[in-house]
């Protein structure tokens, strides 16, 4: 395989390989990606192995915890960390690890509690980090929120080339922009933007 995953990664490492090679090339070593509810960054981790080869790495956890893991675990000066939420709106809500966040490990995270955190668009956080149009992938898993997040995205103005999302399938907002579904399982849906050119600058 020409890209790394991480064991846990939730797509057939087989299967992701062959949509990154498509959509990247084998040797991509100066990509972008943006993941939103990224966990603790390893575990069920789509995007590890990018971030191993260097890739520009975005990152947003709403949960503390996680995201203190996230912090420990990834290190490097490509790798950017947000400790917010990502949602329709630019406001401070109150969430809960039933609504954002995998259950059952460690046992903490079963518990119903709930936090407060601050909240940005995804236009809003992707502005903050100053990124341009075009780039590579963008990753939503937010525990059934992924209406929310895309409620505050301009696909059309940012057009990543591969979106990964939970709960699919969210075809109508793609398929106008040339979009089309490369892979679908029961938790993932991979959507591969057709007529791509690089138009991204770092």
């Amino acid at each position: 395989m020409n890209y790394e995953y991480q064991p846990t990664c939730q797509i057939p490492a087989a299967a992701l390989d062959a949509i990154y090679t498509e959509a990247f090339g084998p040797n991509l070593n100066d990509g972008t990606f943006v993941e939103i509810g990224a966990h603790d960054g390893l575990f069920c981790s789509n995007t590890w192995g990018l971030m191993k080869r260097g890739w520009q790495s975005h990152y947003a956890e709403p949960e503390m915890r996680l995201c203190t893991q996230l912090r420990d675990n990834l290190r490097g000066s490509n790798v950017h960390i947000s400790y917010c939420a990502v949602g329709s709106a630019n406001a401070t809500v109150t969430l809960g690890m039933g609504d954002w966040g995998a259950t059952g490990d460690p046992a903490w995270m079963t518990k119903p509690e709930k936090f407060e955190v601050q909240q940005w668009t995804l236009d809003a956080l992707l502005e903050r980090h100053a990124l341009t149009s075009g780039f590579e992938l963008l990753v939503i898993d937010v525990e059934g929120m992924e209406a929310d997040v895309l409620a505050g995205f301009d696909c059309a103005r940012w057009l990543p080339r591969v979106v990964i999302i939970e709960r699919p399938p969210f075809l109508n907002c793609f398929r106008r922009l040339n979009y089309r579904t490369t892979y679908a399982d029961n938790i993932n849906t991979i959507y591969l933007r057709d007529n791509h050119e690089r138009t991204r600058t770092h």
